[in-house]
């Protein structure tokens, strides 16, 4: 089960890909279409994808109350070949996160927010990372993700001119 740890006023993490030790792999899940030569490999500070599939998604099931957050934020790198689009499942609805972002050559924070009111009662069971091989070369591509966490939208200003942990 998924544990929400705070790292600043707005921001908290709860997949942890960063640390072998404290997350939960057996919660992902890498798909692929037209191919099952993937790997999804935990190193010690960062899960790395590789696919050749033209389109593979990541996906996370598990159950987590969100308790005030409300935006799902996700930090990872991947080619600028690759676009990103996201979904999540909250209180049973699947939420549109982003489309089509595409990567580059520095880690980037997809970010998107499927909950309307930071005070309800969220129950987050799924997220899906769907990336798309824009080029569509055979080549392997590599995914790095370090973390998915969460934002309290009504509390960013808080974490201004402090240190993340």
């Amino acid at each position: 089960m998924a544990v929400i740890t705070p790292i600043n006023a707005a921001e908290a993490i709860f997949a942890p890909l960063f640390d072998m030790n404290i997350s939960n792999r057996e919660e992902f899940q890498l798909i692929e279409e037209g191919t099952n030569d993937g790997s999804f490999v935990q190193g010690w500070d960062q899960c790395i994808i590789h696919s050749s599939a033209k389109n593979f998604s990541l996906k996370w099931k598990g159950s987590l109350t969100l308790k005030g957050y409300d935006t799902l934020r996700f930090f990872m790198n991947f080619n600028p070949n690759i676009l990103l689009s996201g979904t999540a499942v909250v209180n049973g609805a699947e939420h549109t996160l982003f489309i089509d972002i595409k990567g580059g050559n520095a880690p980037i924070e997809p970010t998107g927010k499927p909950m309307k009111k930071a005070n309800e009662i969220l129950e987050l069971t799924e997220f899906t990372l769907k990336f798309h091989n824009a080029a569509g070369t055979t080549e392997k591509q590599q995914v790095m993700f370090y973390w998915a966490g969460l934002l309290a939208s009504d509390r960013e200003e808080l974490k201004k001119g402090t240190t993340s942990i």
